[in-house]
């Protein structure tokens, strides 16, 4: 009886012990499959698939483990089941565009977004970037290269920037520059309020702001009637859309991508590291600027075009 009992503890260590090995083992290939960034980005044609390399390039200066790259379809309105299926594999996910933003939604493992349009706040769920610049880096710009402006005109869509004001308005306030909002819910009404506002305008002292909203700003009818009675008014104009300096506004911006995806890089890795600092989509400060010489000479404004470390490109191309 005592040797059966024996026997039976025996089996049981040993079955234990082959229970706590293979539990080992698979914690072993769990750690080692978590040991990767998972990254989603969009499957664009060429040329605009140099930005999401240029952003993946910055992703993997700013990461110390492997990452592993997915193409999300951008056609369709849902994530593929294969993409699912890979999803919380990696330590983190970070997602690129739209079609990466829904790679984030209710993942099971740290979550990045980056290249994707987000106002301040408006999502609190995961981390990440937003390709809106940071309000402080244009009026930073716009003061450099016009310290005499004291107030700046905006027309803005409440639900598309209205979160986005509220920040520029504080922002605005510590660097002593009044901002005049204006809201509008259309082109329609929006060009009403710039007639009004090229009407009126101390163009001395104030600036006109464009924002990047398709409600308030167009490349058929507003931009052309802006630029025109800017040049005879001599109104300085700056704007968050990167082609508007090629059109002839003094100065736009435009995402440094190497830069971008190396933050995004950084904030994978702590998350992976530890934990993410706070669930917060930040707005842009790595940005390129673009400026318009001719615009500049027309408004009287010296640039330094080799130096100035604000000026990346220049309009009209020499």
């Amino acid at each position: 009886m005592w040797l059966k009992e024996k026997k039976w503890c025996h089996n049981v260590i040993q079955f234990v012990g082959v229970l706590i090995l293979f539990a080992a083992q698979s914690l072993q290939l769990s750690l080692a499959a978590e040991h990767c960034i998972a990254v989603y980005y969009p499957d664009v044609d060429r040329p605009y698939d140099a930005v999401f390399k240029q952003i993946l390039s910055g992703i993997e200066q700013g990461v110390d483990i492997p990452i592993k790259r997915y193409l999300v379809d951008q056609t369709k309105q849902n994530p593929s089941a294969a993409l699912l299926k890979n999803k919380n594999k990696c330590a983190a996910i970070i997602g690129l565009g739209r079609g990466g933003l829904k790679m984030t939604s209710e993942a099971n493992v740290p979550a990045i977004v980056g290249a994707v349009i987000v106002q301040p706040d408006e999502i609190t769920t995961v981390s990440g970037v937003s390709l809106v610049p940071q309000p402080e880096e244009m009026f930073k710009r716009l003061t450099h290269f016009v310290p005499y402006i004291k107030s700046v005109f905006v027309v803005y869509n409440p639900e598309n920037n209205g979160k986005l004001i509220h920040k520029a308005a504080q922002v605005a306030k510590q660097m002593n520059i009044k901002l005049q909002a204006i809201e509008a819910v259309d082109l329609k009404s929006a060009f009403a309020e710039y007639k009004n506002i090229m009407e009126k305008i101390n163009t001395k002292e104030s600036a006109l702001w464009f924002l990047h909203d398709p409600a308030t700003v167009d490349t058929r009818v507003i931009l052309p009637f802006a630029l025109k009675q800017a040049w005879r008014k001599k109104l300085v104009i700056f704007s968050n859309q990167a082609g508007h300096a090629k059109s002839g506004v003094l100065f736009s911006v435009y995402p440094d991508n190497i830069r971008l995806g190396k933050r995004l890089g950084n904030l994978a890795q702590s998350c992976v590291n530890s934990a993410c600092a706070t669930k917060k989509v930040m707005l842009l400060n790595d940005l390129f600027t673009a400026v318009n010489t001719r615009t500049a000479n027309r408004l009287g404004i010296r640039l330094n075009t080799r130096r100035d470390p604000y000026i990346t490109v220049i309009f009209p191309r020499r």
